[in-house]
C-alpha cells in the first residue's frame, strides 16, 4: 500500500513559496519606487502591510479590480499612467494613488503649457512683433533717399544718342566714350531717387540741345555744298559762325529756372531748323548767321 504524503509538509512548502513570492514582489516594488524617486516610507503603514501579508490569493483577487480602476484614469495627454506603466503599483496604498493623481495633474499642466508656448513665427523676446508705422508718418524724402531705381531703358537710349554724335563739335571736346562715361558716373553716384531723376532728366534735355545743334550744323553744311556762294558771305568759317551764333542765343536766354531755360533753347533750335528747311538759303536765320560780325567787332 502506497504511503501518503504529509499534508502539513505540503502546506509548509506552499507558505514558503508564498513568502518568497511576496519578498520578490516587495523587492521589485522597492526598486521601482527608488527609480521613480518616491519615498518608500510613504507606503509603510500597518493596513497595507496586513493586506500584503494576508497572502497572495487576496492580492491576486483584488488585482483585476485595481486594474479596472487604473484603466479608467487614463492620462488625457495619451501617455500611460504610473499604474499602467508599472503593474505592481496597482496593489499599492491610497497614498500611492494620491501621488499618482498629483503626477497626472503635473503632466496635464506641462502639456497645456507646451501648447501655449509661442511657435517660431510668433512674437517673443528673440522674435519681436513687427512694428507697423503709418505711411503718413514717413516723409517722402526718406522714401526717396532709401530707394534708387535705375531707368535702364532711358540710360540705354542716352548712350545710343551720344554714339551718334561722333566727331561732333558740341561734345565739349570729348570723345563719345568719354562723354558717356561722365554721364554714367554721375548717374551711378546719385545719392537718392530724387537726385537720380533730376540728373537723368537734365542729361536728356542737354543731349537734345546738342543733337539739335549738330543737326543745324549738318543742315548748314548741306546748304553750303548746294550753294557755294553762301560761304563767300561769311566773315569767317561758316561752321564757327553757326556755333558762335547758337552760343550767343543761348547766353541771351533769360536766366530762369534751368528747366525753363533748356526748354527755351530747345524751342529756338527747333524754330531755326524748321525755318531753314522751309526757306533754304533765304532763311532769316541763315542770313543772320552768315552776316554775323566778327567776334572783336561785336
Amino acid at each position: 500500500m502506497a504511503r501518503k504524503g504529509n499534508p502539513i509538509s505540503v502546506r509548509n512548502y506552499q507558505s514558503i513559496f508564498i513568502d518568497i513570492l511576496i519578498y520578490l514582489v516587495l523587492i521589485s516594488l522597492s526598486l521601482t519606487l527608488i527609480k521613480l524617486g518616491i519615498p518608500i516610507m510613504a507606503f509603510c503603514d500597518s493596513g497595507d502591510d496586513s493586506k500584503i501579508e494576508g497572502g497572495g490569493a487576496e492580492a491576486s483577487s483584488s488585482a483585476p479590480l485595481q486594474q479596472g480602476e487604473a484603466s479608467s484614469h487614463t492620462n488625457p495627454t495619451g501617455s500611460p499612467s504610473l499604474s499602467e506603466e508599472f503593474p505592481i503599483l496597482r496593489m499599492a496604498s491610497p497614498e500611492l494613488k494620491e501621488m499618482e493623481e498629483q503626477w497626472r495633474d503635473e503632466e496635464d499642466e506641462r502639456s497645456s503649457s507646451a501648447r501655449e508656448m509661442p511657435g517660431p513665427s510668433d512674437a517673443g523676446p528673440s522674435n519681436p512683433a513687427p512694428i507697423s508705422i503709418p505711411i503718413s508718418t514717413i516723409s517722402q524724402d526718406t522714401i526717396w533717399d532709401n530707394l534708387v531705381q535705375k531707368n535702364f531703358s532711358l540710360e540705354a537710349s542716352l548712350r545710343n544718342r551720344v554714339l551718334r554724335l561722333k566727331h561732333s563739335p558740341f561734345l565739349l571736346g570729348k570723345t563719345v566714350d568719354q562723354y558717356w562715361s561722365d554721364i554714367k558716373l554721375e548717374l551711378a553716384e546719385a545719392p537718392s531717387q530724387r537726385e537720380y531723376n533730376r540728373l537723368i532728366e537734365f542729361e536728356n534735355r542737354d543731349l537734345l540741345i546738342r543733337e539739335l545743334k549738330h543737326e543745324s550744323l549738318t543742315l548748314l553744311n548741306k546748304m553750303l555744298t548746294e550753294y557755294p556762294t553762301l560761304r563767300e558771305k561769311a566773315p569767317y568759317n561758316p561752321e564757327e559762325c553757326l556755333i558762335d551764333f547758337l552760343n550767343e542765343k543761348e547766353e541771351l536766354t533769360p536766366e530762369w529756372d534751368p528747366v525753363k531755360k533748356d526748354e527755351q533753347n530747345i524751342s529756338l533750335l527747333k524754330d531755326i531748323l524748321r525755318d531753314c528747311k522751309i526757306h533754304g538759303p533765304k532763311s532769316y536765320y541763315i542770313k543772320e548767321i552768315l552776316d554775323a560780325r566778327l567776334p572783336w567787332e561785336r
